[in-house]
This record gives C-alpha cells, sequence and structure tokens, in this order.
C-alpha cells in the first residue's frame, strides 16, 4: 500500500505546487499591473513639457507667450528674447514665490511689490536667464510665437541679446547688495503714468529695473527699433502685434 500512495503524494504535492506558482505568478501580474497605473496618472500630473522644443531662428529674436495661469492680461502675456543655446533672457516676477495673498490682490499691490524687488528680494522678480522649456510648460503658457525684427541685421540682434544680458549679470546694485540682477519694474507698469524706460544706472530709477515687455522693447530700442507709436508702456500684446516684427511660428 505504502508503494501504491507515494506516487499519488508525489503528484498531490506537484499539483499544490504548480497552484502556488500559479498565485505567485498572477500576484506578480496584478502589482505590475497596479503600478503602471500608477505611474501612469503621477506622469499626467507633471508639468507638459516639450524635452526639445523647437528653438528660435536668431540670437535676439523675439518670444511672446500667452499665460494659462491665474493672471491673464489682455492679448498675449509674456515677452522675451532668445539668447540662444536653449536659454532665453527674460524679466520675470515669479507670481510662484509670492504668498496667496499677494497673489490674490495684485496688481493693487503693485507699490509694495516694487518696493521688494528694489530692496534686493529676488523673490519679486528680476532679470534672468530661464531655459527655453519654460515657454512651453503647459502649466504656465498655453501658447507661444517667436518672431524677427524685420531689416535687422545679425549684428543688432547680438546686440539686442547682448542688452538684455547684461542686465542679467550679477554684477548691480540692487537695495544693499551689489551682486544683483536688475529689477523687476511694477510702477512702470501698473503706476498712474504707466511708462517705459530703455535704462538709468541710479539704482533707485524706475529705468534701473524692467518689466518683461519693457526688456523687449528696451533691448531693441538701443539697437533703433522701436515697437510702440506712444510714451506710454508697452505691454506684451502690443510687441505681438508690432509690425517691425515678423513672426514666424513656431
Amino acid at each position: 500500500m505504502e508503494e501504491e500512495t507515494a506516487p499519488a503524494e508525489r503528484e498531490k504535492n506537484l499539483a499544490g505546487g504548480c497552484r502556488k506558482k500559479r498565485e505567485k505568478m498572477k500576484r506578480k501580474i496584478l502589482t505590475a499591473v497596479l503600478f503602471a497605473g500608477l505611474l501612469s496618472v503621477s506622469m499626467s500630473l507633471l508639468p507638459m513639457v516639450s524635452a526639445s522644443p523647437p528653438a528660435p531662428d536668431n540670437r535676439g529674436d523675439v518670444i511672446v507667450a500667452e499665460s494659462s495661469t491665474w493672471f491673464d492680461l489682455y492679448g498675449w502675456d509674456h515677452a522675451a528674447l532668445y539668447d540662444g543655446g536653449g536659454d532665453i533672457l527674460e524679466a520675470d516676477p515669479h507670481f510662484e514665490a509670492w504668498t496667496a495673498t499677494e497673489r490674490a490682490l495684485y496688481p493693487a499691490n503693485y507699490r509694495s511689490l516694487h518696493e521688494k524687488s528694489y530692496a534686493g528680494n529676488e523673490d519679486y522678480g528680476r532679470v534672468e536667464w530661464s531655459a527655453l522649456t519654460e515657454i512651453w510648460n503647459s502649466n504656465y503658457y498655453s501658447d507661444r510665437e517667436y518672431g524677427e525684427v524685420i531689416g535687422a541685421s545679425p549684428t543688432e540682434r547680438e546686440n539686442a541679446a547682448e542688452f538684455a544680458a547684461d542686465k542679467a549679470e550679477r554684477k548691480w546694485e540692487v537695495g544693499n547688495y551689489d551682486d544683483k540682477p536688475r529689477p523687476f519694474d511694477y510702477k512702470s507698469f501698473w503706476g498712474l503714468t504707466k511708462t517705459k524706460q530703455v535704462d538709468d544706472t541710479y539704482k533707485y530709477s524706475l529705468g534701473y529695473g524692467y518689466y518683461c515687455s519693457e526688456l523687449v522693447w528696451a533691448a531693441w530700442y538701443a539697437q533703433g527699433y522701436d515697437f510702440d507709436d506712444d510714451t506710454g508702456r508697452i505691454t506684451p500684446n502690443e510687441i505681438g502685434n508690432s509690425n517691425q516684427i515678423n513672426f514666424y511660428g513656431p
């Protein structure tokens, strides 16, 4: 009897082992499916950024962008210059660094934000280099266009970019610091006079800092091109509709 039951016992053990292997494999498959689903959800929550967005044709070319954030101007909302090598030059107020209250009050609180930026607090804006991919981040911008200044020579394009790059250098006296980029100018855009300036080396003057479209305008005004037909402020939308710029994409 023992010889007859031994094979049966081995067959029973073998069947049990197979069931355990199948159950283990099912758990692995289920785990893999769940992980893939969670990964897909997580990836969908990340900012949508083009890994290698198309670059403007020339250094010094103009970029305008449409905001997808809580703050939206009429028409185009932001302006910058292409610096080549995948970088842009811009005057950025850094909304993301503000408190919720500051964002809720803006632009009524522009004076206090201006004073903070001019005191050297870079959380309230500065002229800076940024990656071109920022303009393609759908968390910030929903649309964008590139443009070249009509009739500009290669030297003028280079000089326009150099003008803006000079303001982004950490060599300026801002507040009690002597190693800052130029600050963000809120008062010229939102103040009663609503104006623009090319440049001023007095650190408390409105011409010392820049708002985004003012930086682009000033860089090209210094080369003999004026994107504005009045003496008031210049908006990103005015730059985006200038007849002196040929917008070509992307």
